[in-house]
C-alpha cells in the first residue's frame, strides 16, 4: 500500500488528511467517555445512587422513547 502511495502523491495527502479527521474525531469520543466514567466513578464512591436517563433517538440501538 505504501508503495502505491509513493506513486499518486495525492491519494497519499487525501489518506494522511482523512486519517487526521477520523483520529480527531475519535480523540473527542474517548475524551467524552472518560468524562461520563470518571463522573460515575464519583457517584459510585460517594455511595449516591443515580439514575442514567439516555435519549437514544437515532443512536441505532433500537430504543424506543
Amino acid at each position: 500500500m505504501r508503495e502505491a502511495l509513493r506513486a499518486t502523491p495525492e491519494l497519499a495527502r487525501k489518506l494522511a488528511a482523512l486519517e487526521k479527521k477520523l483520529t480527531a474525531r475519535l480523540d473527542v469520543h474517548e475524551a467524552a467517555i472518560v468524562q461520563v466514567l470518571r463522573g460515575l466513578e464519583i457517584h459510585w464512591a460517594s455511595g449516591t445512587n443515580i439514575l442514567l436517563a439516555v435519549n437514544c433517538q437515532g443512536c441505532g440501538l433500537g430504543v424506543r422513547n
